[in-house]
């Protein structure tokens, strides 16, 4: 029927307008980044749920939608509770461990700590925390940016302190003891 050829026509036409509209932002769209590394999707907050971009999403301008992980300076970054952040300075020893490598124990030095504590969302008010980030002192090739890591800081050292496994101590009340068995037959 004519009048129907007429609108599949139309139809037609209009999806090769957006077509070409789509294909001109495409060839307009240059991303480039300042330094070498891995290309990270960011999850953002999108339809009512958290997640990275989906092919069809709309994007905003100065929106951040992906970063650029430099893989040669690696850090942690981790909550330490408002009670223990008196303990941790700048400089102090930490030792990084990623769960995906448990056998891996990687040296590094806690190189920020944020000046204000901030309460986690879904956490009580009350229960604030300040974000520190440790730096590794080297890489390792099996590393990614956004790994989950186990990270513990070395709060005091005393290098005339006798060490102990825990499992040697015995607590009578409050008083630490230590026993030593000497093999003498």
């Amino acid at each position: 029927h004519p009048a129907e050829r007429g609108d599949v026509e139309a139809q037609r036409d209009a999806a090769k307008r957006r077509l070409d509209l789509l294909t001109e932002q495409i060839d307009a769209t240059t991303l480039t980044a300042g330094i070498d590394g891995m290309v990270m999707r960011l999850p953002l907050h999108i339809g009512g749920e958290y997640r990275t971009l989906r092919e069809g999403d709309t994007v905003y301008r100065n929106q951040r939608f992906m970063q650029v992980a430099d893989l040669e300076t690696l850090a942690a970054r981790f909550e330490v509770p408002e009670d223990r952040i008196s303990m941790v300075r700048r400089g102090n020893r930490a030792v990084i461990i990623p769960s995906a490598f448990p056998d891996r124990d990687l040296e590094a030095e806690v190189s920020r700590l944020a000046a204000v504590a901030l309460s986690a969302p879904g956490s009580p008010a009350w229960k604030k925390t300040f974000r520190v980030t440790a730096a590794l002192e080297e890489g390792h090739p099996r590393l990614r940016s956004g790994m989950t890591v186990r990270v513990m800081v070395l709060t005091h050292a005393d290098g005339d302190a006798v060490v102990v496994p825990r499992g040697f101590v015995q607590w009578n009340d409050e008083t630490p003891r230590v026993g030593l068995e000497t093999d003498e037959g």
